[in-house]
């Protein structure tokens, strides 16, 4: 490939470095507020181009989908919502694509509230995303057709439901991951 094009050449990984710090703070705010147990993991790097730093598992109490979140040296992330579908962030990296930490973290942000709010589903050949504007759903090729899977909300911890209960107007409502204390 000619070096000169900007398709497949990569001048500054470090944009994305924004992406660890962004998701350890995505993981205690979502640990905090549902019924999540956080754990480290193997990682899952065998589709992955760049090396696997650690990996961290979102399991909830209730059978709702998990995550698994795989940190990687370039730096940026494997994510697996439920048992197949996974996202990489960035998707490509190289200066062509001209992708933003920000535009990513918020997409991932999305993506997380979905499945936290019970708005993740696995088709039989893909996956399925709800958001209050819209959905996102794919196939996933290299999956072979399975059983769909609708997975319920995470649960809340105790303190969120007695919140919820005392100020109902006050509910999160679509877009509550908007206002995550981080960029």
């Amino acid at each position: 490939m000619n070096q000169d094009r900007p398709y497949g050449r990569v001048t500054n990984p470090e944009r994305f470095a924004p992406l660890h710090s962004a998701v350890h703070a995505l993981i205690g705010l979502l640990a905090e507020r549902y019924d999540v147990e956080v754990q480290e993991v193997e990682p899952e790097g065998a589709h992955l181009r760049h090396a696997v730093l650690a990996a961290r598992r979102l399991s909830p109490a209730n059978g709702g989908a998990p995550v698994t979140i795989t940190f990687t040296a370039f730096p940026g992330l494997s994510v697996r919502f439920g048992s197949r579908h996974v996202e990489m962030f960035p998707r490509c990296g190289c200066d062509a694509c001209e992708e933003q930490a920000e535009v990513l973290i918020d997409d991932l942000r999305r993506m997380l509230t979905s499945v936290a709010e019970g708005q993740f589903r696995e088709t039989a050949h893909g996956y399925e995303f709800t958001f209050p504007d819209g959905n996102q759903s794919g196939d996933d090729p290299d999956s072979p057709e399975r059983s769909p899977h609708e997975y319920p909300a995470w649960p809340l911890r105790p303190y969120e439901q007695e919140q919820q209960r005392l100020r109902p107007s006050m509910s999160p409502g679509p877009g509550w991951h908007r206002q995550w204390p981080f960029s």
